[in-house]
């Protein structure tokens, strides 16, 4: 009896074996298969089935996650792109212009706006250290330009162009440098366009200087002041009473500086009434 139970384990163990060998070959063994005489129809059957469903089950799996990432990174590139897309339609559609130039001042990107501000299309200045300056102005941009490349930034710098026609335009010109690690790697300004404020200022400096010339010849003291009581403008006559260099005098209180403390409040008074 004893040697028929360890025969019986033995026949048991071989079957497990062979069932788990033929499962990794993938194979199905659902039919009756004869061990040492001994017919095993179910139990080697049903387990490899069983042991092949979960074989299956497992290699999803595996499938799953690379499937699953492929997809993460899809979504990724997929809103990267459309990132890169909507600040590009920023970019180009801007009314100021976009420069991008390297730490050796070469420009490498200018987007559209360049042609109505500068007066020459991107393709004229891109990959060349182009010197558009108006000779006024050369030696204060050459300062600026020192500042940039040496990794400073920059706001509001006010200097004059000659565009390709020869004009001459005004623009602001603010930057900042961009670094990787202690490398400064490129310089992204942004040029805009003030030709007409700086037309209107001009004009009105004209107008000013013209109305004072004429109160300059009259024998008469003339003064402008603000609401705050400040001193805008004098003529010469004024300055040779007071006693004042015109730049001493502009932008002090006209009361407290040149009437007597007697009649001060009477007259400021009447002047805020």
């Amino acid at each position: 009896m004893r040697r028929l139970i360890q025969k019986s384990a033995s026949f048991f163990l071989g079957a497990l074996l062979l069932c788990v060998f033929l499962t990794l070959q993938k194979t199905f063994a659902g039919f009756p298969l004869v061990l040492k005489g001994y017919i095993v129809p179910f139990f080697l059957g049903g387990f490899g089935g069983l042991a092949l469903a979960l074989w299956n089950r497992s290699k999803k799996q595996l499938t799953k996650a690379p499937s699953s990432k492929l997809a993460e990174r899809k979504r990724a590139e997929e809103s990267l792109r459309e990132s890169k897309e909507r600040y590009k339609q920023i970019v180009e559609n801007t009314h100021d212009v976009i420069m991008v130039t390297g730490p050796d001042g070469i420009i490498s990107y200018l987007s559209p706006a360049c042609e109505k501000v500068l007066g020459y299309k991107p393709e004229d200045l891109v990959g060349q250290q182009p010197w558009i300056i108006y000779p006024d102005d050369l030696v204060k941009v050459k300062e600026i330009h020192y500042q940039a490349l040496t990794g400073k930034g920059g706001t509001n710098y006010e200097y004059r162009i000659q565009t390709k026609t020869g004009k001459v335009r005004w623009i602001s010109h603010s930057w900042t440098p961009l670094f990787a690690g202690d490398k400064m790697k490129q310089i992204i300004s942004v040029l805009s366009d003030i030709n007409e404020r700086k037309q209107a200022e001009g004009a009105l400096q004209e107008q000013r200087d013209t109305v004072k010339r004429y109160l300059d010849i009259a024998e008469v003291m003339f003064v402008a002041l603000d609401a705050q009581e400040k001193i805008t403008l004098i003529n010469e006559k004024g300055c040779r009473i007071l006693g004042f260099e015109e730049k001493e005098i502009i932008g002090k209180n006209w009361f407290d500086t040149c009437l007597p403390k007697s009649t001060r409040d009477d007259v400021r008074g009447v002047f805020r009434k």
